[in-house]
């Protein structure tokens, strides 16, 4: 049996549904597949995505480019950038129902390079302008942008999000201050100054938008300082506070913060888990289990089940009781890469370092695996919706959602309407005409950064190497732009990088 999703595999054992639409077999590798038939004749008719004009070496593959991990407010959709037909597309599908309810083509417009929505109506967008980095309003039920905001981003395209339905907030243009801007009008209405040592590395937002943690380390920035606090800023007071510990360097990267903004888990230099309460910004706990305790290299919180989690870098994942501190359970696994809780905080889900095609489900209230998903390719690009993951099919611009069922436990979410049901479901993206641009009234405080590179400047060495003649071997990743490694001969490096 083979389709373009799930390659070429030796069947032992194949049993076919009485109507002929779905197939089960049990392969070489002993996993039980399940095929929908009807969809692997369709993709066998189709036709291969053309040879991109610009880069012949290079096939054109239809994927997801970017998938943000927050959802809207009403936990109900999800957005995303595309390439398809070699254009890019903003998309947005209800995780609910499960279906695309919007597509933007990109025609003429430079597409994000990342997206973030609150409600159905507005979406934020960073520009990956080299001449001026900046953040774009899309008006999603209109399909059109409504306006850029005034002066110029920093360089984390991350490190932005929303204060409430109408104001974000980010870094300043060299990372030292943060500032938020109005959305109705692209203003710049208030700056934050700290007088911290370091200039901004990464930056954790709550759902409602009042708790703002900003850390001066990340996993490849170092500093001499032994000791690095974290900023808190809480949005609605506006007071903030630095939270530290001494001989210390605390650090956001794969760090949590409760959708309320009540409690945050960060790491310190050394990969130790430490828990914050934010209502005072006081430690609240160090989540060590013995004084061998191994690195943590992914955490998950919620306040609503009061849980933990922190996923080991020998394997397994421990969870840990917000209140007491103390360890609930310690799930047996491998590697985490990482972790995701669901609204309601009842289930875990986890995805591997080294065993690339498995989703496992954790039933937190008994402590134990509910159920495994394996997929033939790696999912790479995940969120939680509401009380399911969202996956980003690896060979076409899709999703899929996987929702457990715990026995004795009923779903009773019904949606209601989309608020896209009466908009179409694909439209052009009507370009910025006689709207005032990013350049023209900066108000930031802050000098520029001109020192480092975006996050996505970055991966240009791998970019470049995909497109380098003669051609590129690959490997580590589902896609070429999702490649985690990039091996090239010298003669290739010499002609096109130096």
């Amino acid at each position: 049996m083979k389709s373009k999703s799930f390659g070429t595999l030796i069947i032992h054992v194949n049993f076919y549904t009485r109507d002929g639409k779905f197939a089960i077999s049990v392969a070489h590798d002993n996993i039980i597949r399940l095929y929908d038939l009807e969809q692997a004749v369709k993709e066998n008719t189709e036709e291969v995505s053309t040879v991109s004009s610009s880069h012949k070496a290079v096939s054109s593959v239809d994927s997801i480019n970017y998938l943000g991990r927050e959802t809207d407010y009403m936990h109900r959709h999800v957005i995303a950038t595309a390439m398809v037909d070699n254009a890019s597309q903003i998309l947005i599908w209800d995780a609910l129902t499960g279906k695309k309810v919007r597509v933007l083509k990109l025609t003429q417009e430079m597409p994000p390079t990342a997206i973030k929505m609150h409600g159905a109506a507005r979406a934020v967008g960073f520009i990956h302008d080299q001449e001026f980095f900046h953040l774009k309003v899309f008006d999603l039920k209109t399909g059109k942008v409504a306006r850029y905001l005034q002066g110029k981003a920093s360089k984390r395209t991350e490190a932005f999000g929303f204060v409430d339905e109408d104001n974000i907030i980010a870094f300043s243009r060299g990372r030292r201050n943060l500032k938020v801007w109005n959305l109705d009008d692209g203003n710049l209405v208030k700056q934050y100054k700290f007088g911290q040592t370091h200039r901004f590395e990464d930056m954790l937002i709550s759902r409602n938008g009042r708790s703002v943690v900003c850390s001066q380390v990340s996993q490849i920035v170092n500093h001499d300082e032994e000791t690095l606090p974290l900023i808190f800023l809480n949005t609605q007071t506006g007071d903030h506070k630095f939270l530290e510990i001494e001989s210390t360097q605390l650090l956001l990267w794969n760090g949590s913060i409760t959708d309320d903004g009540s409690y945050l888990v960060c790491l310190t230099k050394d990969f130790k888990a430490l828990l914050w309460d934010l209502t005072n910004g006081s430690l609240k706990h160090r989540l060590v289990a013995d004084e061998e305790s191994p690195t943590v290299t992914s955490t998950a919180i919620s306040s609503v089940s009061s849980i933990v989690l922190t996923g080991a870098g020998d394997g397994g994942i421990s969870v840990w009781d917000i209140v007491s501190g103390r360890l609930r359970y310690a799930f047996k696994c491998e590697t985490v890469d990482s972790l995701f809780m669901t609204q309601d905080g009842q289930l875990a889900f986890c995805n591997y370092r080294y065993r690339n095609s498995s989703i496992d489900a954790w039933d937190l209230s008994t402590g134990v695996r509910l159920a495994s998903f394996t997929s033939d390719w790696k999912p790479e690009r995940m969120t939680i919706s509401g009380n399911c993951l969202v996956v980003a099919k690896a060979d076409k611009p899709e999703f899929m959602t996987l929702r457990p069922h715990i026995p004795g436990r009923v779903e009773t979410v019904q949606p209601n309407n989309s608020p896209f049901e009466n908009c179409p479901l694909e439209s052009n993206l009507q370009p910025a005409q006689g709207l005032a641009s990013a350049r023209e009234k900066d108000e930031d405080e802050d000098a520029d950064d001109d020192s480092d590179v975006t996050d996505v400047q970055r991966t240009e060495f791998t970019k470049k190497a995909v497109h380098a003649k003669p051609n590129v071997i690959i490997g580590g990743g589902s896609t070429v732009f999702a490649s985690k490694n990039v091996f090239i001969s010298e003669k290739v490096y010499r002609d096109n990088f130096m």
